[in-house]
C-alpha cells in the first residue's frame, strides 16, 4: 500500500509539471513565432576571379593611325569576327559568377564579360560564349571551355586556358555558381603583324633600358649590391638564435667569421631579374583561377558569399605573386543589428624574384625581407629604406605598381534590412614607357616617356543581402495576455496541489 501511495504521488507530480510546462510553453511559443518569419528577402553574390586590361591608347595618334592601317586588312579577312576598328583598350573580366536569390532567382557562371562583347556583338569566339545557367529550382548546369584566344585565335591579345563553369539552384532558398580557369595570359605576340616597326622598336628599347638599370642596381656597387653588403655584415654578427636558424634554413653561413662569405653569397644570389622581351613572351600570366558565389536564406536571415582564388601571377618574369585568397560575406536579418559584412584577404608573397636551381631568390616587394632559396630572411630595420629605394628605381622605370588587399567598401543598414560589400585583393599595373625615340624620322611621335602599353590585373568580389521581417499577426484579444495566462496557471495548479494533499489526509 505504501508503494502504491508513493507511485501515486510521483504520478501526480509528473502530471502537474506537464500541465505547468504546457501553460508556459504555449504562450511563449506563440509570441516567439510571430517575429521569426521573413516577409521578403534577397541575396546576391557576385565575383570575377580576374579583371585584365590591355591598353595601347597611350600611344600618340600617329602611331595609332599606323596600327589601324595595318589592322584594317586583318579585320576584313576575319569575315566580321573582328571589329573594323582596332580595340586599343581591351577590358575583360574572367570567370564571372552570379548567384541571385529573391524575386528573380537565378545562377550564372560566365567565362568572360567586357569590351569584347561590346565591340564584337554576337560574333564572338566560341570559347568566350561559354556559360552555365540555372533559372528554376532543381536546375543545374555544367559547361567546359577549351583553350582560346581573344579577340580571336588568329589575333590573340588574351590567351585563355581550359575552364569549367557551374550554376545550380538546389532549393528555393539557395543558389550557387562557380567557375575554374587554368590561366589567362595577356600578350603582344599576336600583334606582331599589326604593330608598326617603330612601335616594336620602342618596346624593345624600353625593355633594354629597364634591364640596363637592373644590371646597375644588382652590381656590387649598385644600390641593391651595396645594401646587401651592409645587410650581410649585420646578419653575420647576430646572436639571435631564431634569426640564425632562418639563415641556416636558407643555406647561408652564420657567425662573424663568415661575414665576407655571407655578403658574397647574398650579392651573387639576390638579384632583381631581367624583364622579358614583350614581343616574344607573354606580358603576364595568371594561373589557377577559381571563383564562387552563393546566395541563401535560412534561420531568419538572407546572406551571400563570394570568393576568388588565384594560384599565382607572373608579370614579365619580374614580379611574382603567390597564392591569393579573397572572400566576402554579407547578411541581413531584417531586425536592428542583424546586418553585417565580413571579409578576408590573404596573399602568400609578392616578390621581385627568379628561380636559381629550382629555388626562388630575390627581394620582397615590401622591402622587409630577402628571398633566399625560397626562405624569407628579414632585413635589419636600419636598411629597409635602402632596400626599398633599390626596388623603386626599377619598379618606377617599369611603371610597375602593386596595391595589396585594398580596404573593403562595406555598408550595413542599422535597421538590419540590408548589407553589401565589395572587396579587392590586389591591383597590379605594368606600364613601361619609351626610353627614347627609336627613329626620329618615323613621324609617329614616340618620344621618351611615351606610354607604350599598360596591363592591369585586378581580382575582386562583391556580396549583398537584404531582408524584411514579417509583421506579427495580431489575433482578436479574446484571451488573457501570455504572462497573465502563465501566472494564472501557476496559481491554479498550486491550489490544486494543496487541495489534493488535504483530501489525501482526510
Amino acid at each position: 500500500m505504501a508503494k502504491r501511495r508513493s507511485f501515486s504521488r510521483v504520478g501526480r507530480l509528473v502530471a502537474a509539471c506537464a500541465v505547468v510546462g504546457t501553460l508556459i510553453a504555449g504562450p511563449l511559443a506563440a509570441a516567439g513565432n510571430a517575429t521569426t518569419d521573413l516577409s521578403s528577402f534577397a541575396a546576391q553574390g557576385t565575383g570575377f576571379a580576374l579583371r585584365v586590361v590591355v591598353d595601347l591608347s597611350g600611344l600618340p595618334q600617329a602611331a595609332k593611325d599606323a596600327i589601324q592601317t595595318l589592322y584594317a586588312p586583318v579585320a576584313a579577312a576575319s569575315g566580321g569576327k573582328l571589329p573594323a576598328k582596332f580595340p586599343f583598350v581591351i577590358d575583360q573580366r574572367f570567370i564571372e559568377t552570379l548567384s541571385d536569390l529573391g524575386t528573380n532567382t537565378q545562377a550564372h557562371a560566365l567565362l568572360g564579360q567586357g569590351v569584347l562583347q561590346d565591340v564584337l556583338g554576337k560574333v564572338l569566339p566560341s570559347g568566350l560564349n561559354k556559360s552555365a545557367d540555372a533559372t528554376k529550382v532543381g536546375q543545374s548546369s555544367t559547361t567546359d571551355s577549351g583553350k582560346t584566344g581573344l579577340p580571336t585565335d588568329s589575333l590573340p591579345i588574351l590567351n585563355l586556358g581550359i575552364g569549367t563553369l557551374k550554376a545550380a539552384i538546389p532549393s528555393a532558398t539557395k543558389v550557387t555558381s562557380s567557375g575554374l580557369l587554368a590561366s589567362v595570359s595577356p600578350s603582344l605576340q599576336g600583334l606582331l603583324n599589326v604593330l608598326p616597326d617603330a612601335v616594336k622598336q620602342a618596346l624593345t628599347d624600353a625593355i633594354n633600358n629597364i634591364n640596363s638599370t637592373i644590371d646597375t642596381v644588382n652590381s656590387a656597387s649598385g644600390t641593391l649590391g651595396t645594401v646587401l653588403g651592409t645587410v650581410g655584415t649585420t646578419l653575420a654578427g647576430t646572436t639571435d638564435p631564431v634569426l640564425n636558424g632562418v639563415l641556416g634554413q636558407a643555406g647561408l653561413p652564420t657567425g662573424t667569421a663568415n661575414a665576407g662569405q655571407l655578403v658574397q653569397q647574398l650579392q651573387s644570389q639576390i638579384q632583381i631579374p631581367h624583364v622579358d622581351d614583350l614581343l616574344s613572351n607573354v606580358m603576364a600570366s595568371v594561373n589557377g583561377l577559381v571563383n564562387t558565389a552563393a546566395a541563401e536564406s535560412s534561420a531568419g536571415k538572407a546572406f551571400s558569399d563570394a570568393s576568388s582564388h588565384i594560384a599565382s601571377i607572373n608579370v614579365a618574369n619580374l614580379l611574382k605573386v603567390g597564392l591569393i585568397d579573397l572572400k566576402s560575406h554579407s547578411e541581413a536579418g531584417g531586425k536592428p543589428g542583424t546586418a553585417k559584412n565580413t571579409h578576408s584577404c590573404a596573399i602568400a608573397n609578392v616578390n621581385l624574384s627568379k628561380l636559381v636551381q629550382g629555388k626562388e631568390v630575390g627581394v620582397s616587394l615590401d622591402g622587409k625581407s630577402l628571398i633566399v632559396n625560397g626562405v624569407p630572411v628579414p632585413v635589419p630595420a636600419v636598411d629597409v629604406g635602402t632596400v626599398l629605394n633599390s626596388i623603386n628605381s626599377v619598379t618606377n622605370l617599369a611603371g610597375l605598381s602593386v596595391s595589396l588587399c585594398d580596404a573593403a567598401n562595406a555598408k550595413a543598414a542599422a535597421d538590419g534590412t540590408s548589407a553589401s560589400q565589395t572587396v579587392s585583393a590586389l591591383r597590379i599595373v605594368f606600364a613601361p614607357v619609351a626610353a627614347s625615340a627609336p627613329d626620329v624620322t618615323n613621324a609617329l611621335g614616340i618620344t621618351a616617356g611615351t606610354q607604350l602599353v599598360k596591363v592591369i590585373i585586378d581580382p575582386s568580389v562583391e556580396t549583398a543581402a537584404s531582408a524584411q521581417v514579417a509583421a506579427a499577426v495580431e489575433l482578436p484579444h479574446t484571451g488573457a495576455a501570455p504572462l497573465a495566462t502563465i501566472v494564472t496557471g501557476l496559481i491554479v495548479m498550486g491550489g490544486a496541489l494543496v487541495l489534493r494533499r488535504r483530501l489525501a489526509h482526510n
